[in-house]
């Protein structure tokens, strides 16, 4: 009896692992980044590539999603046209929160050239959110020629 009881717990245990795992892959295929519905699209990225350019609001989205399984490390991401997350007014959002709330890029240890573009409408506002546009970056991170306007961190 005590065996048959192993066997079924060890089944179990099993099946929850592999439903974990066929979930996270499901997960990072179609998940929603932000809570309001904006697909991150993740079409521009390739291991083994040296240099990409995303010009999205989506494209920077799916930065954000692949940074949780990607370092970036030795890679290079250009900015290739200005993108706003959020239109209006960033001192009204301290009152009232916009659309879309950012999550950072985290882990980031690549390089980021904006190339002299903008990033604007970021709101990373409240105990629940990192704050920053990226969070957690590595020694040999670099980031460079980027704005960011408009924006409550």
């Amino acid at each position: 009896m005590k065996k048959k009881k192993i066997i079924i717990i060890s089944v179990l245990m099993l099946v929850l692992v592999a439903t974990g795992v066929l979930g996270a892959f499901l997960m990072f295929k179609s998940e929603e980044v932000a809570p309001i519905g904006n697909k991150a699209n993740i079409d521009w990225y390739t291991e083994d590539g040296d240099e990409f350019i995303i010009s999205t609001e989506e494209e920077l989205y799916g930065l954000v999603k692949l940074s949780k399984y990607y370092d970036f490390s030795g890679q290079t991401i250009k900015l290739g046209a200005d993108i706003v997350i959020n239109d209006g007014n960033a001192k009204d959002w301290v009152k009232k929160a916009p659309a879309k709330r950012w999550y950072p890029v985290d882990g980031f240890s690549g390089t980021f050239d904006g190339q002299g573009h903008s990033i604007s409408g970021v709101y990373a506002y409240g105990a629940d959110t990192a704050m920053g546009l990226f969070a957690n970056t590595k020694m040999n991170c670099v980031i460079k020629d980027l704005k960011v306007r408009d924006t409550v961190l």
